[in-house]
């Protein structure tokens, strides 16, 4: 009888001892070769290596993205720490308004703009009067608290482009950037002084203060930031000195109203 059944085919011996990839598996089951159990016991221990491996290495992936965020944060706090930092080195720390160290920078910057624009520009010095007083009879909280609202208002007097800082205890200037003429300056001045003379009402007082100020324009008052600045200091007591001789100064007034009705003082100074 004849044999129907096609014959099985088997590697050569040459290649048995040699352990097969995966595309001679798949050539040999197209040309019906079957592999041996030590071939696909081979096969399955390097599929396994393969899967571990790609198991370690999707781990140190994992690790690096987590490493990566870290450094990520840790960037961001230290800028945020820089960005601080810097901010208490420029900025006065009751009142958050630049301090003296940026106010020089910050005059220069208005004078180089009023060179290219045919400007001027005014630095008020600002100096509340009798405001020892306040932390004598209230403290050094209510005299704080004095101190902002003055900052709070001398910004609201004034325009974004304009530059407000404190001086020094209760020194305050102001630098008015690109104006026209004197007589602006001079309205603004007023403007500062009405709105700091309003009465301030605390929790269980009302107050008022009066300011004097001086005014220096550059460039008909001095060319740098020394001599506006001294300029300014002179003229503003020398109003101080007028304002004293001529009628004496109130700068410390206790509201007698509702909130007060116990007590109204009144301090005169000399000059």
């Amino acid at each position: 009888m004849a044999n129907n059944h096609p014959p099985i085919l088997t590697r050569p011996r040459a290649t048995q001892d040699a352990a097969p990839t995966s595309s001679q598996l798949n050539g040999e089951r197209m040309l019906g070769i079957r592999p041996s159990f030590e071939d696909l016991a081979e096969l399955v221990t390097r599929l396994e290596s393969t899967r571990v491996a790609l198991a370690h290495a999707t781990y140190r992936v994992s690790q690096l993205v987590q490493a990566n965020l870290l450094l990520e944060r840790h960037a961001h706090a230290l800028v945020k720490e820089l960005d601080h930092t810097r901010r208490l080195a420029l900025h006065d720390p009751l009142t958050a308004l630049p301090n003296r160290v940026l106010l020089a920078d910050r005059i220069e910057l208005a004078m180089l703009h009023a060179r290219r624009q045919f400007q001027q520009v005014a630095v008020l010095m600002l100096d509340l009067d009798g405001f020892k007083a306040v932390n004598d009879r209230y403290g050094h909280a209510t005299g704080d608290t004095v101190l902002r609202e003055v900052s709070r208002r001398a910004l609201a007097s004034i325009r974004a482009v304009d530059t407000a800082c404190r001086f020094g205890g209760d020194e305050f200037v102001i630098v008015l950037s690109d104006i026209g003429a004197r007589e602006d300056a001079q309205a603004v001045t007023e403007k500062i002084r009405s709105e700091i003379a309003k009465p301030m009402v605390f929790a269980e007082r009302t107050l008022s203060i009066t300011a004097s100020v001086g005014l220096a324009v550059y460039p008909s008052d001095g060319s740098t930031c020394a001599a506006l600045l001294e300029r300014a200091d002179r003229e503003m007591y020398g109003t101080k000195a007028r304002l004293g001789a001529a009628e004496g100064w109130r700068p410390l007034h206790a509201y007698d109203g509702p909130r007060v009705p116990d007590s109204v003082l009144t301090q005169r100074q000399a000059p």
